[in-house]
């Protein structure tokens, strides 16, 4: 029965995948809505990215909707970002468990933004300032079967604004989840479908593949995750990171993205730290961007019932 199971993850993520496959490797193409590859939340940034194997952070579904299966009960995401030249990046999410065992669903948002630019006429005298932002929101959906395989969707309505000029579209992310063999198993294709639309022309969302795959190590109190990512526009990217806690209270984070086409800055660490207060958790982490500068992210999370929160819960079948 488990080889069966196995085999079936196995079909599914290659039905999924394939055409995200056929998409990548097209080389350099034009592209909107960039703001969804803007990371959500302190412990995917702290971690450098290697989050689509990791349950019990609902933030996890932008990357991976099928990781909101894994939940329980009640959980709110309340993230903010500081990044340079005063751009902000603030992200919510809520999410649930829906009646007659049909899955658990989620609504989230988030929004880029910086305060008005001025802007200047040929003769460089100031005309006024400019409003710059772009927001996406949604909902999400995922369902676990048999104890240890995820599935889960995500729709994203978007929305672009440039001194008065605005975007709009929708985009669409399916993902996968398995546990296997102590790890947690994942593959998710991001912006799989959609659209955004300047002055009636369509532009295309660069589509991203995503595999990756985590594992517990109770005896250490570490999980370590990878993560592959191949975007159809973009340079493919390899993560890693891992996450130590001490006596479930105080978590300690570190990550590194190696990004294989850029050959400055190709390699970005990250670090970070968690801090559970009961039910919830205030996370923090830091990066530092050759172009970007410091990234600094705080997120606030509900964690639910005490012990909720426990990462070796995520990697049994029986969760």
């Amino acid at each position: 029965m488990r080889t069966i199971r196995t085999r079936t993850f196995c079909f599914l993520a290659i039905l999924l995948l394939t055409p995200v496959l056929a998409w990548a490797g097209q080389g350099a193409g034009v592209a909107a809505a960039d703001f969804l590859e803007v990371p959500v939340g302190a412990r995917e940034i702290a971690l450098g990215g290697a989050n689509s194997s990791l349950p019990g952070d609902i933030a996890g579904l932008f990357r991976n909707p099928a990781l909101l299966a894994g939940d329980g009960g009640y959980r709110l995401h309340l993230g903010h970002q500081e990044w340079f030249q005063g751009l902000r990046h603030e992200s919510a999410v809520f999410g649930l468990t829906l009646p007659s065992g049909l899955g658990r669903a989620a609504l989230h948002a988030r929004y880029l933004h910086v305060e008005p630019i001025p802007a200047y006429d040929s003769d460089l005298q100031a005309v006024g300032e400019v409003d710059v932002y772009d927001l996406a929101y949604g909902v999400s959906w995922a369902r676990r079967f048999h104890r240890r395989f995820d599935v889960g969707v995500n729709l994203h309505g978007i929305q672009q604004y440039l001194a008065g000029d605005e975007g709009k579209g929708w985009a669409g992310d399916l993902g996968l989840g398995f546990v296997a063999a102590g790890f947690y198993w994942s593959a998710a294709a991001r912006n799989v479908f959609g659209s955004v639309e300047f002055d009636g022309e369509s532009f295309e969302i660069d589509r991203e593949l995503s595999v990756g795959a985590a594992r517990y190590f109770p005896h250490l109190g570490t999980i370590f995750s990878f993560e592959y990512r191949q975007p159809r526009f973009w340079g493919s990217s390899f993560r890693g990171g891992a996450e130590y806690s001490l006596n479930d209270r105080l978590v300690l984070r570190a990550g590194y993205t190696h990004t294989f086409e850029l050959e400055e800055a190709a390699g970005l660490p990250s670090f970070g730290a968690g801090l559970k207060l009961g039910t919830m958790g205030l996370d923090y982490s830091y990066r530092s961007h050759e172009h970007l500068g410091d990234v600094h992210s705080i997120s606030i999370r509900l964690l639910g019932s005490p012990g909720a929160g426990s990462p070796y819960r995520y990697f049994r079948p029986s969760i």
